[in-house]
């Protein structure tokens, strides 16, 4: 199970992600970066794309993850809401993730920061981080 909420920020938009497991870290972190680029939530998944990362760290990998994703959908003009597939490690990830194309975005999100970037155990159940956007 997992959660996230956008936090409100002076000049750019944060997000908070919490989750149970790594990857429902990483499913979290896709819809909310896709809640922020358009708010209507898409389900009609029509495109699906392959990311492979390596990264120096896990905080790293999921910065480095979302870039990726971000690059995508202005690539593709869609939302990826969904991660069908994921095998995942301390430093790399290997990813097929799902899209719905849009008309527009609402946000223009020029890129995903490493500023405030840290996973982290809560409590022994729980994962959270704050993912900082570039608007």
């Amino acid at each position: 199970m997992y959660s996230y909420a956008l936090l409100d920020h002076t000049a750019d938009v944060r997000l908070q992600v919490t989750a149970t497991t790594l990857e429902e870290l990483f499913q979290g972190a896709v819809l909310g970066m896709a809640t922020l680029l358009h708010s209507e939530n898409k389900e009609n998944i029509t495109i699906s794309c392959d990311i492979s990362i390596e990264s120096s760290s896990i905080t790293s990998l999921l910065i480095d993850f979302l870039s990726e994703v971000l690059t995508l959908s202005h690539i593709h003009g869609a939302l990826f809401t969904k991660i069908t597939q994921m095998t995942l490690t301390e430093n790399s990830i290997a990813a097929t993730i799902g899209a719905t194309k849009v008309e527009y975005f609402e946000k223009d999100v020029k890129a995903v920061t490493y500023h405030e970037a840290d996973i982290v155990k809560i409590d022994p159940n729980t994962l959270q981080t704050i993912i900082v956007f570039d608007i």
